[in-house]
């Protein structure tokens, strides 16, 4: 997070439209966290892929419309926590000239959907100067981090090793184990009678089968006093 410097893309590629000799103290920009977690309502950058009457906004940046009405979006901010650092000011080398500003390398746990651009910009506007993002890097989506993954060139040589099983996309999903008369069934595309409790009319499941583990995605459907599973997807047929 860049304070004391914006630029019209919100990260170091745009245009700069402010410039401030800004310095905060870190008890400051602490408190002023606060204001930024939970559900937001979160402008988008102008400069990003967000749909507007069917155009995306970074098309109207560039024909310089100004004029187009964004809609804010609703996001979560479950955290924002500060790296430690030597120092919290910085010089950013733009267009042959050098600035100084305010960094704090932060690590946000958010939803998706979250711009950390325009969390930097809303960040700097409510410290009383301008923001953008200086640097992003993803180190977590869902059940992948950046821990686990595999290089480029690595990956010419161990493609299989690299390779995760398909049921970790779905590990997130509560599991149904079916036996082998249901699993025919919900291969079959039957909707049968399961022994289980679900809170809500309808619920996700992933199905595994005893012996063969994972073989794709159902629905829980509750019909008066009894459960049904249907089958959604099917991912793997243990009967081939």
């Amino acid at each position: 997070i860049l304070l004391g410097f914006g630029t019209d893309t919100d990260d170091l590629s745009g245009r700069i439209t402010c410039i401030s000799d800004y310095d905060i103290s870190y008890q400051r920009f602490m408190d002023c966290l606060s204001d930024f977690t939970g559900d937001l309502y979160q402008l988008p950058p102008a400069y990003s892929a967000v749909k507007v009457k069917g155009r995306k906004l970074y098309e109207y940046a560039r024909q310089g419309n100004t004029e187009i009405i964004v809609p804010k979006r609703k996001v979560t901010v479950h955290s924002i926590s500060i790296m430690p650092q030597e120092g919290y000011r910085y010089i950013v080398k733009k267009d042959d000239n050098e600035y100084q500003v305010s960094r704090f390398n932060s690590v946000i746990r958010c939803s998706r959907g979250t711009y950390i651009r325009s969390l930097c910009r809303d960040i700097g506007q409510a410290l009383g100067t301008c923001g953008c993002m200086g640097n992003l890097i993803r180190t977590e989506s869902g059940p992948y981090r950046i821990e686990d993954a595999i290089r480029f060139e690595d990956l010419k040589d161990s493609a299989e090793k690299a390779l995760l099983p398909v049921a970790d996309l779905f590990s997130k999903y509560e599991k149904v184990e079916l036996n082998k008369k249901q699993a025919e069934d919900y291969l079959n595309g039957k909707k049968f009678i399961i022994d289980k409790n679900i809170k809500e009319e309808r619920q996700t499941v992933a199905v595994n089968m005893q012996e063969h583990g994972f073989i794709g995605m159902g629905e829980l459907i509750a019909e008066e006093s009894v459960c049904y599973l249907k089958g959604k997807k099917l991912f793997c047929h243990p009967f081939i």
